[in-house]
């Protein structure tokens, strides 16, 4: 396995903290030896997104679960491939998947100064509502990194998951935009419903059902201190930055700490 990985590992996922989509796929499932089957959906809006449904490499009790990864702002979903392989490694099903804009989604007119747009929670809830109409006897979460963590919580104001899995966690969209102007230099634009979001942060997350957040300790971006209040809410602190959890709870393959962490806490509920 660590063969297999290591030239995806090569290409590490970077997170721009401002969109910066890439449209050429670095890799396919099927060059790692995965079997998946690609979709491309519709959205309400008629915009096509692609998706890569990639089945378990193995037998276990995890085969009642799917994570669909919402990926952050930059590259596309064969960026996330390792992250996918590991987590299929381990028996859940996994559904990758590329907002408007990103990889062979269709087009989509990107300021790439925007932190986030209000049309790819339109694109993840696409994914999730047909996710839901295969597999309506499993339990089906999000993996969400970054400025997917804003993606899954919108989506969360009128809907509901068995689980989410967030890292790299956008709590409030006004205090992580000076974080970046201020860390990176870089002026990030916000919609005009980023107030909205921030003020129904934390009641969107009362409709998951399980809670679980990765947070970096020199992670200079995000903010979990309020968080930390919430009983429902299982947090995981790694030493590493900003979406280096994969990388930090590695020891015998890429990520197995990490998912250890997860198939650990759903079997204790």
């Amino acid at each position: 396995m660590k063969k297999i990985l290591f030239g995806l590992l090569l290409f590490s996922f970077v997170n721009a903290l401002s969109i910066n989509p890439v449209i050429e796929y670095l890799y396919e499932p099927d060059s790692l030896g995965l079997d998946f089957k690609e979709y491309q959906l519709l959205t309400k809006d008629k915009a096509k997104i692609n998706s890569w449904w990639l089945s378990p490499l193995v037998k276990n009790d995890n085969n009642n679960n799917v994570i669909i990864i919402a990926g952050g702002d930059a590259g596309n979903m064969s960026y996330l491939l390792n992250h996918a392989y590991s987590i299929s490694y381990n028996g859940y099903n996994v559904v990758l998947f590329d907002y408007r804009g990103f990889g062979k989604s269709s087009s989509f007119e990107i300021n790439q100064k925007q932190l986030y747009y209000n049309e790819f929670t339109d694109d993840l809830e696409t994914v999730i509502s047909k996710v839901k109409e295969k597999w309506n006897d499993k339990k089906i979460g999000v993996l969400a990194l970054s400025m997917g963590t804003i993606i899954t919580n919108s989506y969360l104001k009128t809907h509901t998951l068995d689980y989410i899995i967030l890292e790299g966690v956008v709590s409030n969209t006004s205090n992580f935009t000076t974080k970046v102007e201020n860390l990176k230099n870089r002026k990030i634009l916000l919609p005009k419903s980023s107030k909205k979001y921030d003020e129904l942060f934390f009641v969107n997350l009362q409709n998951a059902k399980n809670v679980i957040i990765f947070h970096g300790t020199e992670d200079n971006f995000s903010e979990i201190t309020e968080l930390k209040k919430i009983k429902k809410i299982n947090i995981i602190e790694f030493n590493g930055g900003h979406l280096q959890g994969f990388h930090s709870l590695s020891k015998n393959y890429f990520g197995d700490l990490y998912i250890n962490h997860i198939t650990s806490f759903f079997n204790n509920k």
